[in-house]
């Protein structure tokens, strides 16, 4: 997992401006944020670029409601940055749930069971992917997604996202 830092002031002030408030054009700068980190984690640790980034889905109601899918605006900034495809439409969100958003990592659990389905090409032509997020909490969202992309032959799953609860 790659991410900038804890969801902390003023990372969390910035990524509440970025998602809650409309802020949109906040994108570059975290990406360039995370971008940097994922940097640090190559030279660091030997992190290998996937071969694709996969941003987490929003469901279409919460995304008409935003304006935006904050996930896909980083994923696609560090996508041409990397110059490494960016899979926006492969996860769909086909639930609408509830916000995570106080909910214990059981009820989240249970929030997203069957909330996301994958429209992929068989084979998957991609062995190593990153799924990018904004906040990462109990980790149940990224692991519905990594579940169908197992199923579709995905060997590597990173997790690269700006905060973690």
């Amino acid at each position: 997992m790659v991410i900038i830092g804890r969801y902390n002031d003023p990372l969390s002030q910035l990524i509440h401006r970025f998602k809650f408030q409309k802020q949109f054009w906040l994108d570059r700068t975290l990406a360039c944020l995370l971008l940097l980190e994922l940097y640090e984690a190559r030279r660091i640790y030997g992190l290998t670029f996937p071969q694709a980034i996969i941003p987490v889905p929003l469901h279409h109601i919460r995304q008409w409601q935003r304006g935006y899918n904050q996930a896909d605006l980083l994923a696609k900034a560090i996508s041409r940055w990397l110059e490494i495809p960016c899979l926006s439409h492969i996860v769909r969100r086909v639930k609408h749930t509830p916000t995570q958003r106080g909910l214990t990592a059981t009820a989240r659990r249970r929030n997203l069971k069957n909330a996301f389905n994958v429209a992929a090409l068989t084979p998957f032509p991609y062995q190593r992917v990153a799924l990018v997020d904004d906040v990462i909490t109990t980790g149940s969202t990224l692991n519905e997604i990594a579940t169908l992309l197992r199923q579709l032959g995905v060997q590597e799953i990173q997790v690269w996202g700006l905060a973690r609860v």
